[in-house]
Parts: structure tokens; C-alpha cells; sequence
């Protein structure tokens, strides 16, 4: 049974929500994946990373080599772009989530 703020809720996302938007979403957790489980992406990188950082930091190297700050820079603006991706698409599925009956979800509360 609907209530009346789920029928609410329902005709403004039947009016605005552009489900092509989970098909985005989708893409963009390909993108993260495939990034995150190649053997020679983002964890290879992190770990030449840390083992610059290393020299620098914990060995005392005498010079900062410029693939220190540039890989971390690079990596920053990359996972913050994730964030972002991954946060519109926490938003985007709030929506559907705001379906849930309101039985349902005084039964959560």
C-alpha cells in the first residue's frame, strides 16, 4: 500500500529522475574497478609512492625527487574525483531510497 508521501515522492521522481543516471553510476564503478583490481594501476602506484616517501621521510633523503609530490598529487585529485562520483551516486540512490514505505521505515527507526 502507498502512503501519501510515497505517492508523493513517487510523482517527483516520475517527473525528474533520469534513470540513465544509474547507467552513469554504473560506468563510473567500472571506471573505479578497473583502476582498483589491475595488478599494475593504483596499488602499484601507491606502493612506489610509499617507497619514495620512505626514502624521503624515514631515511633522510637529501632531496625531494619530483615523482614524490607529482604522484601524490596525481593520486589525490584522482581518488578525490572518486569521492565525488561516489557521492553523487549515494545522492542518486537516496532518491529511490526515499520509496521505502512508511511502515517500513518506522519499523527501522
Amino acid at each position: 500500500m502507498k502512503s501519501k508521501s510515497n505517492e508523493k515522492i513517487l510523482a517527483e521522481l516520475q517527473n525528474s529522475f533520469d534513470t540513465t543516471q544509474l547507467l552513469d553510476l554504473v560506468d563510473n564503478i567500472d571506471q573505479i574497478r578497473a583502476r582498483i583490481c589491475e595488478p599494475d594501476a593504483i596499488r602499484a602506484e601507491l606502493l612506489n609512492l610509499h617507497g619514495t616517501a620512505h626514502a624521503v621521510l624515514n631515511e633522510g633523503s637529501a632531496s625531494i625527487p619530483e615523482d614524490l609530490w607529482e604522484a601524490a598529487d596525481e593520486l589525490s585529485m584522482e581518488l578525490s574525483d572518486w569521492a565525488d562520483k561516489l557521492e553523487a551516486g549515494s545522492r542518486l540512490l537516496d532518491q529511490l531510497a526515499a520509496l521505502v514505505p512508511d511502515e517500513l521505515e518506522e519499523d527501522e527507526g
